[in-house]
């Protein structure tokens, strides 16, 4: 087996050019056998470190290739100063500890929620929640701080460099691809009729939602998935993520998707109870294996 550095891309929303380093595995006969891909975009603290996209042909797995492309990235990821790498994709959490990536020495990170939720019984509550705010600061002689959802696709490309920055520093994820996903430069896009930006009177932004409508792996044919909601510090204990979660509820039930997928974790304690009181018609736990290295410097 040879294994060299490369410029290879792995998967469809991986943009090369952001990447920290790529290495290939060739066999005897010089047929790729595996490929890793070291992302330039950093996990904060306390384990800060990149992700790693991992990829070995079937026919040639249990061959070790898989621990040379994994003793390759941590080679490299310590050179960096990293004090962990980061799997690309969410397992389900028993696989984290007993699939592929465990046995190359990677643990469960933090989980994970999949939550597949009724979109009218979202839209239904969320407006019912926003009616009671609006009616509460009246009764005070005042009103809710004027917020705005729009489709991303109508947003500036400075906020769309801002949804990226954030969700790379927040949320995971490379800044480039996720803009490139935002503008749709990308095979995996997210749709712009469904995710969402809110913005403050100010046209500042305040919080973001992105979901995609295609049927991927993980979703069914009449359902969407919402990858990700962000609702900026400041704005966590305003009515920012009911006008927002409102929005996309609105925008899936007008594509004619019933059903969507949301993900989120301990981050999204208000989401969390919301999703709870609805009671999820499915709910899966997953998590993104971190490897910890035993003497990378802090970046």
């Amino acid at each position: 087996m040879t294994l060299l550095p490369a410029r290879m891309l792995l998967g469809p929303s991986q943009d090369p050019g952001a990447s920290a380093a790529f290495w290939v595995a060739r066999d005897r006969a010089g047929l790729i056998a595996g490929a890793a891909r070291l992302s330039a975009a950093w996990h904060r603290p306390p384990h800060a470190g990149p992700m790693v996209a991992l990829h070995v042909a079937a026919s040639a797995r249990r061959q070790g290739i898989g621990r040379a492309l994994v003793t390759a990235v941590i080679g490299e990821a310590k050179k960096l100063g990293a004090r962990a790498i980061h799997s690309d994709v969410l397992l389900p959490a028993e696989d984290g500890t007993t699939g592929f990536a465990a046995r190359l020495g990677f643990e469960p990170g933090p989980e994970t929620h999949r939550s597949v939720l009724d979109a009218g019984a979202v839209q239904h509550e969320c407006s019912a929640l926003l009616r009671r705010l609006r009616d509460r600061a009246a009764a005070k002689g005042s009103d809710l701080p004027l917020l705005r959802a729009i489709d991303i696709g109508q947003a500036e490309l400075a906020v769309h460099r801002q949804i990226a920055k954030t969700q790379a520093a927040e949320l995971g994820g490379d800044p480039a691809a996720i803009l490139a996903r935002i503008q749709g430069r990308d095979s995996d896009a997210f749709d712009p009729e469904v995710s969402v930006a809110v913005l403050d009177s100010g046209d500042q932004l305040v919080g973001f939602g992105l979901g995609v409508t295609t049927p991927d792996a993980t979703t069914e044919a009449d359902r969407g998935l919402l990858e990700s909601i962000y609702i900026a510090p400041p704005h966590r204990r305003s009515h920012a993520a009911i006008v927002l979660k409102l929005s996309i509820a609105e925008r899936y039930v007008a594509r004619g998707f019933t059903l969507f997928s949301l993900l989120t974790d301990a981050s999204h304690a208000d989401t969390r109870r919301q999703i709870e009181r609805l009671g999820p018609l499915e709910e899966q736990t997953l998590c993104r294996p971190v490897l910890r290295l035993s003497d990378g410097a802090e970046g």
